[in-house]
């Protein structure tokens, strides 16, 4: 006789999708702290300096995005594919009356901190407040604590290099002071460097995309799993790239 679990499907369907979105989480949470915490080495390997970068980056970052869209196109046709992944079962609980409610206060309060106080203030007070949402989360749907565990450490697993004090020539704790921000350090890099300003001008916009990515990421990971793998893997490269960057930029 054919097992199904509480919500009707059957066991034999959806435990291959389990193991499969298991050790696809083991892989990206292995990946992001083991480039993290050896990037000064890397770059000692790659033999880039501060006036030339060495020929086999560009090259390695070619291949890990090649790699990327490879392993995109893979989970996003199996998405598509299999008839208990369709879009329209994503919808879940629709918003009511009290979370917009809430969600005009929360913006409200945001808006008149970075107003009268200071953006940077304002998008790091909202950070928080995900991050205490997924903390609850966690705790009220257990199924849902590895998934807001690797989201966290896809964004902050590439930086762990700062945190050893060691294979950098310059450490200081200004670095860890607007760590927030750092997951997204390579968009707002782009975006800063476009409009011909300092990174730190544009640090509140790093804090809310990382803010953006991390809501994101744990809301698809409740109703669209596959495509929260996805997610998670364009953050990781996202840091991974940034912290390489951030890396080459404090040896200068």
């Amino acid at each position: 006789m054919e097992c199904h679990d509480s919500t009707g499907k059957s066991s034999s369907m959806t435990e291959p999708n389990r193991r499969f979105e298991r050790w696809a989480r083991l892989f990206l949470i292995m990946t992001a702290i083991t480039t993290g915490w050896f990037i000064p080495e890397f770059y000692d390997w790659t033999g880039a300096d501060q006036s030339r970068p060495a020929p086999i980056v560009p090259r390695i970052a070619i291949a890990i995005v090649a790699l990327d869209l490879v392993a995109i196109g893979i989970l996003v046709w199996k998405f598509f594919r299999e008839p208990s992944s369709r879009p329209h079962e994503m919808q879940g609980n629709r918003f009511g009356i009290r979370h917009i409610l809430v969600a005009t206060a929360v913006i409200a309060f945001l808006s008149a901190i970075g107003k009268f106080a200071s953006l940077n203030i304002a998008t790091s007070i909202l950070l928080a407040m995900v991050w205490l949402v997924n903390i609850g989360l966690a705790i009220a749907k257990p199924n849902l604590r590895w998934q807001i565990i690797t989201i966290g450490i896809c964004q902050i697993g590439p930086l762990l290099w700062t945190f050893r004090g060691q294979g950098v020539p310059i450490f200081n704790w200004r670095i860890l002071g607007i760590a927030t921000s750092l997951p997204s350090f390579l968009p707002t890099l782009l975006i800063s460097s476009a409009f011909r300003q300092h990174f730190e001008t544009y640090q509140w916009l790093a804090t809310l995309f990382t803010t953006a990515e991390l809501g994101i990421g744990v809301w698809l990971s409740d109703r669209a799993p596959k495509l929260a793998i996805v997610v998670m893997l364009l953050v990781l490269t996202q840091s991974l790239f940034g912290s390489f960057i951030l890396n080459a930029l404090i040896r200068m």
